[in-house]
């Protein structure tokens, strides 16, 4: 709470980026596609542009955002020497408040073109609502976050 707005009757905005930056890489890392005889993860985020921010105002809070998330995927089919290792990149330009739904648009690429990678993309995209999902978590823990 402010001491200048004590009662957060006036218009106050509260940056969520950086923290942003932090959280969704997290929340990404927790999703694993259903890849039968393998694996297929988010294991890192390479960027977050955009802002996020909680604006307070007569006591309520409005949450916006706009964000341009770029990814990487990883996935193996099988073990050892005969495993298929495909990795790729995963772009959501738009992620705003102002999406229906929080049905994100969700775009994958592979490194390779072959069938396991385009097997691979086809997952995360027929997926997608595990990454939409996480965003909607995220969006929620702003909404309810404790400000400093």
């Amino acid at each position: 709470m402010s001491v200048w707005n004590p009662n957060q009757w006036h218009w106050e905005e509260r940056p969520q980026t950086l923290w942003s930056k932090t959280r969704i890489p997290e929340l990404f890392r927790e999703i694993a596609f259903p890849l039968e005889g393998g694996t297929l993860t988010i294991p890192e985020v390479d960027s977050i542009e955009g802002d996020a921010v909680i604006n307070i105002r007569k006591g309520k809070r409005i949450i916006s955002y706009e964000l341009k998330i770029t990814s990487k995927w990883s996935g193996q089919i099988g073990e050892g020497d005969s495993a298929k290792k495909e990795t790729g990149k995963i772009e959501m330009p738009y992620v705003c408040e102002d999406v229906d739904d929080m049905n994100f648009e969700v775009k994958v690429k592979a490194d390779n073109s072959n069938a396991t990678s385009k097997k691979m993309m086809d997952i995360i995209l027929a997926n997608k609502s595990m990454i939409n999902d996480k965003l909607k978590q995220w969006v929620e823990e702003m909404r309810t976050k404790e400000l400093q």
